[in-house]
């Protein structure tokens, strides 16, 4: 039963829910057959291993029908209804997650069942969970179009005259609701455009954008957010789209879970990304703050981690606005916050970059010869880059000539590694053996400066800016 689907979704449960799910099992409200509460059975006394050896579908069908002959589709049948347990038990576990919906159902049963002097107080319980919930998220119009709606079909039901004002909430909040949840679709496809060069057809979007134009909706978060975001992907150019955008978020955050307040914060991020590609290095400082204020907020944790490769870039970007002493105080005290199988390696990557930073290359070195990088393409890239540019400032010739052929065969060979990487990782490679050369052998201004003309040309090189910087000083040294 290995792969299986009844063992993937098990797998999944923590303790609690493994403890949940066998008094579930055992309703008999929920279940009524004895042979599914034996394969289960069978299935939990390995949890969480799952050995291939503990759950051998011959061993479980003899422990389900003992002194029977072996049938594969007497035993799936089985599986099929254990499995069917299994997702309405997910369902469930949903549906529990979301107590206002829970009371939307409540009215609408309680109004169907012509219950009238309990729908009013059960309403009134329903509005009072509502306010406590502080977020202003979509989730947040949809209870509010519910409820309404429930109260104006229930005073409809009952022949009451004062249903005018439920039935206008109801379309306001309904309103709120598909702007607030189309401008944060219209953000993901629009950004799948610009990166993916996919075509989408947006229905409504120009009368969706000239209707937000002209009229203010800074109260409601959810729509005036994703509003902007939206306007930075498509007029980019405008960088007010960002400056208010900014403002919202700082001002906002709070009002979402803090995975959509991750996201919100990334679609900025990426925009100060792409301004500093296209060489606007003013954002760093923003892409810098928006860091500090993640870190400070505790946005950018997920599951209490942070994810190495943002680790990494905040190193990178801080480091490039020259904050060493902050970038240390960053690197120890949230190593920790790394989870456990990236940790190591992430540190020690980030530590040989700050002493590669402030010139202590036989420090970066050391770190650099003693990890292994090999469970992350993206930090052995940067490892190998780092690695190739401490040995030519230590002027290791022989490793670095070692190091380049070996990085060489690994880009080409490795099918990991998009095609854009792996043409920017090898034109590091060509033209720092090329600088090599001059610099060993030459050094004549001429040839550094046909150099500095094909690199300029390619542009597409890793490392462009440490690059130059080298080519410079060649010409330099070579000019004296």
């Amino acid at each position: 039963m290995q792969n299986s689907k009844l063992i993937n979704v098990i797998s999944t449960f923590s303790t609690k829910e493994i403890r949940r799910f066998d008094e579930y099992l055992n309703s008999s409200y929920f279940n009524k057959n004895e042979l599914v509460a034996k394969l289960y059975e069978f299935c939990r006394a390995d949890y969480p291993k799952f050995r291939p050896s503990k759950t051998d579908r011959r061993d479980a069908f003899s422990y389900v029908f003992p002194n029977e002959t072996f049938s594969e589709q007497k035993l799936r049948y089985v599986m099929t209804d254990l499995v069917k347990l299994l997702e309405d038990y997910l369902s469930l576990t949903q549906y529990e997650k979301k107590p206002i919906r829970q009371k939307q159902n409540l009215l609408r049963e309680l109004s169907e069942r012509n219950l009238n002097k309990y729908f009013q107080s059960s309403l009134d319980i329903a509005q009072s969970m509502r306010s406590k919930n502080t977020y202003r998220d979509a989730a947040y119009f949809y209870d509010q179009y519910a409820l309404e709606s429930e109260s104006y079909i229930f005073q409809v039901r009952n022949f009451q005259r004062n249903n005018d004002e439920s039935l206008q909430n109801s379309v306001e909040n309904l309103d709120l609701f598909y702007l607030a949840t189309k401008l944060r679709s219209c953000c993901e496809l629009m950004n799948r455009k610009n990166v993916f060069a996919d075509d989408y057809q947006i229905l409504f979007l120009d009368e969706i954008l000239v209707h937000l134009k002209n009229n203010e909706y800074n109260d409601f978060p959810a729509i005036s957010i994703y509003y902007q975001i939206l306007m930075t992907l498509v007029e980019s150019d405008d960088e007010s789209h960002f400056s208010l955008l900014k403002d919202l978020l700082n001002d906002n955050a709070d009002k979402f879970s803090m995975d959509e307040a991750r996201d919100m914060y990334a679609f900025a991020q990426n925009y100060c990304i792409k301004k500093i590609n296209g060489g606007n290095t003013s954002y760093l400082n923003e892409l810098f703050l928006m860091y500090k204020t993640l870190i400070e907020k505790e946005i950018i944790f997920l599951d209490n981690f942070l994810s190495p490769w943002h680790f990494k870039n905040i190193v990178y970007v801080s480091l490039r606005l020259h904050e060493v002493d902050w970038t240390e105080s960053f690197i120890y005290e949230y190593k920790n916050k790394i989870s456990p199988e990236y940790r190591d390696n992430a540190f020690t990557y980030n530590l040989a970059s700050l002493h590669f930073h402030k010139k202590e290359y036989s420090k970066a070195l050391k770190l650099l010869q003693n990890v292994d990088y090999t469970d992350n393409i993206y930090y052995h890239l940067d490892s190998k880059s780092l690695l190739l540019k401490t040995y030519f400032e230590l002027e290791e010739v022989e490793s670095l000539l070692s190091l380049i052929d070996a990085f060489r065969i690994f880009l080409r060979r490795n099918k990991l590694i998009s095609d854009y990487q792996r043409s920017v990782y090898l034109n590091l490679v060509k033209f720092v053996k090329k600088a090599l050369n001059i610099k060993l052998k030459s050094k004549s201004h001429e040839k550094i400066m046909q150099l500095r003309e094909e690199i300029e040309k390619t542009k597409k090189v890793a490392d462009l800016k440490w690059l130059l910087t080298k080519i410079d000083e060649m010409d330099k040294l070579a000019a004296a």
